[in-house]
């Protein structure tokens, strides 16, 4: 199977009869980043059968690095138009946690793409052939890269790819910088809420009920940015599955037009925060004076 380069390859177990794929399990450990048309055949059968690809993950750590979280979000907008589901194992090889998951799951279908990838080459050792392929109790679909050549005649990967990539990577980090933003904005209302202050000092409270209104602001401002970047993270699948010219210009000045917006809304947040920290700072040092 490594041997075959341009055609996704299906081999079914001799003593079974071929049935329809309802599950596929998409083994992956995220460290691969995928490309679009690397998986457009696996999406086709699940669009063709209505079938749920069902990603599973063999645990190497406890977490995933930056990268792994990126890879599998990104699946998570490649699979967006079938039906698909996140799935983790952990203390069992990787070829047992497959058969396992097979055996727990009624699975009828194992799909992997291009063993030319380091992590493929490791499932596709002479153990992994003898268990998935000749022992397998279900069909193994081995999918290609369908512009895949000959080693000596890959090309770099296009400017295309390396365009949506780079738009990934963008939205990854508007998504982070958005959540840490709620965690700052809830840890100041925290601090302006707490039992720190002096009563006595002018308009202490006055200016501490405008911080809050304003931080209530900043948190109505930052879900509706994290809808935008949502709904902005699904329209790239949409790009993803388009050469058209167009199409890619107008998510372009979208995609600007996001970044903007998120980089403002970062900024302003930046300057209220400071504002804030000023304040309570400067009221510290009066509650000091009181005391003495």
């Amino acid at each position: 199977m490594e041997n075959i380069l341009a055609c996704p390859v299906l081999a079914i177990p001799e003593d079974i009869s071929y049935t329809t794929p309802k599950k596929i399990v998409f083994p992956t450990n995220y460290k691969i980043s995928f490309k679009r048309r690397e998986l457009k055949y696996l999406i086709d059968i699940a669009q063709l059968h209505n079938s749920s690809i069902q990603i599973l993950h063999i645990k190497e750590s406890r977490k995933l690095n930056e990268a792994q979280q990126g890879n599998k979000a990104f699946l998570e907008t490649l699979f967006k138009d079938v039906d698909h589901s996140f799935h983790e194992m952990e203390g069992m090889s990787v070829h047992t946690g497959i058969n396992a998951f097979i055996d727990l799951r009624k699975c009828d279908m194992v799909a992997f793409v291009n063993p030319n990838h380091s992590f493929f080459r490791s499932l596709f050792s002479t153990l992994l052939v003898e268990e998935l392929g000749y022992h397998s109790k279900v069909p193994v679909l081995v999918l290609k890269d369908r512009n895949l050549k000959p080693k000596k005649m890959q090309n770099k990967p296009s400017v295309l790819d390396r365009e949506i990539e780079k738009l990934h990577w963008h939205i990854q980090r508007w998504k982070a910088d958005l959540q840490f933003t709620e965690h700052e904005i809830n840890f100041m209302e925290q601090l302006l809420n707490a039992d720190i202050y002096e009563q006595n000092i002018p308009d202490m409270f006055e200016r501490i009920q405008q911080y809050l209104q304003q931080l209530k602001n900043h948190k109505i401002r930052t879900e509706k940015l994290k809808q935008l970047v949502g709904n902005h993270e699904n329209l790239l699948g949409t790009v993803m599955k388009s050469d058209i010219d167009t199409i890619i210009s107008d998510f372009d000045f979208k995609h600007a037009n996001v970044e903007s917006e998120v980089e403002e809304s970062k900024n302003d947040f930046q300057h209220f925060k400071s504002e804030i920290f000023n304040f309570i700072g400067g009221t510290l040092k009066k509650n000091a004076a009181h005391l003495k």
